[in-house]
């Protein structure tokens, strides 16, 4: 027993030392190469930790506005190019190369409205208690992205998540950084990211690789597929988001109302001079198909929904929206009608990524989103 003491002492030393000697030398190399802004978007795939999710890439393009991005994958551009880790053409990345605006991206795969709203109050928070890392600016314009896709569907697990959150407020209040957030996301974040760089380059390719798995591939279609022509071609998909369809009347009622406190959540914290919502269809939406449609399950374990139904509830959710944002004095691009003009002509997801835009699609987003803005009165 001595024995295993000795031991186990022994070896608490050594990784002791190798993190003062190592691990912390490191960690702040990185930090201060990261507020140098020399790691830019060919790092941009270190998304994993939340704080380089925000930090990589540098959309530095000019000093005259300063830009808050929040939503989910969709605000980080996920698509077929991002699976090629090509990480350039989000909306956050054209909003920066057409403007001379800093933009600040605080979106991350897999987020609801709650979530998304969170994690930009508790960045921001986060930054003002790190020793190392520099401080939010004060936000010109804040952006929030709507996916009708899942975000309302993801709200409902998020409201129990975040304990039913009754205002702005209490949402603002939920979102500071704990102790342990400060210490190991505000002063070790450099040292995360090293080991998730490791982890991404080279232990996952050895198992993806000993599993037969390639992430550049098309989608698997074997547990049920849509066929969607489009211009004369055919392309099969995986079971297709909906405009949550899912979800009955007194649920729906409070997505909405979960996604209206994380919009005023963002507001009331970040006080931007402008704040716009971006709509982003689902893709049963988009494309012009009728009858039954197979549908990726989130509650009620719905495996498939007559197209009808969905284009009634996308209707639905887009004209509350549009109420609340007329209400709020929000500016609301909503693309929906434009990208189904243009899905009788082209695909704008796919093929390797059916759940979210192309660069076809994304560049539609932002310039429809462009012209709307150039038709709005000044500000």
């Amino acid at each position: 027993m001595s024995g295993l003491r000795s031991r186990l002492v022994r070896w608490t030393g050594y990784v002791i030392f190798f993190f003062i000697t190592t691990v912390l030398p490191l960690n702040f190399i990185v930090l201060w190469f990261v507020n140098q802004k020399v790691l830019t978007d060919a790092s941009y795939y270190v998304t994993k930790t939340p704080v380089f999710s925000y930090l990589i890439p540098d959309l530095k393009r000019g000093e005259r506005e300063q830009v808050l991005f929040v939503g989910d994958s969709h605000a980080q551009g996920a698509g077929d190019a991002y699976r090629d880790r090509v990480h350039d053409y989000s909306l956050a990345h054209m909003y920066a190369a057409a403007h001379e605006a800093t933009v600040h991206m605080t979106g991350k795969g897999g987020y609801g409205s709650l979530r998304a709203a969170r994690n930009a109050i508790w960045l921001d928070t986060l930054f003002r208690r790190s020793l190392f890392l520099r401080d939010m600016p004060a936000i010109d314009r804040a952006v929030v992205l709507f996916y009708e896709g899942n975000d309302l569907n993801n709200n409902i697990h998020e409201l129990k998540e975040f304990r039913d959150p009754d205002s702005p407020q209490a949402l603002i209040d939920r979102s500071q950084p704990t102790l342990r957030d400060i210490v190991v996301d505000g002063h070790l974040a450099g040292a995360q990211a090293l080991l998730y760089t490791f982890n991404d380059h080279t232990v996952r390719p050895l198992f993806d690789r000993a599993a037969g798995n390639d992430p550049h591939t098309s989608e698997d279609t074997t547990h049920g597929h849509v066929d969607i022509t489009v211009a004369g071609e055919t392309r099969r998909v995986p079971p297709m988001q909906s405009a949550a369809v899912e979800l009955d009347d007194a649920q729906l009622d409070r997505a909405l109302k979960a996604f209206e406190d994380s919009v005023a959540a963002v507001r009331q914290h970040f006080r931007p001079k402008r704040l716009d919502i971006v709509y982003i269809p689902s893709p049963l939406t988009v494309y012009p198909l009728q009858g039954e449609v197979r549908i990726q399950p989130y509650h009620a374990k719905m495996d498939s929904v007559d197209a009808a139904r969905n284009a009634e509830r996308s209707r639905v959710i887009r004209s509350r929206i549009a109420a609340y944002a007329q209400r709020e004095g929000i500016a609301l691009i909503d693309p929906t009608e434009a990208m189904q003009a243009a899905a009788h002509q082209r695909f704008l997801h796919g093929p390797k990524d059916s759940k979210h835009p192309n660069l076809d699609g994304y560049r539609l987003i932002f310039d429809y989103w462009q012209k709307q803005d150039a038709a709005a009165p000044a500000r």
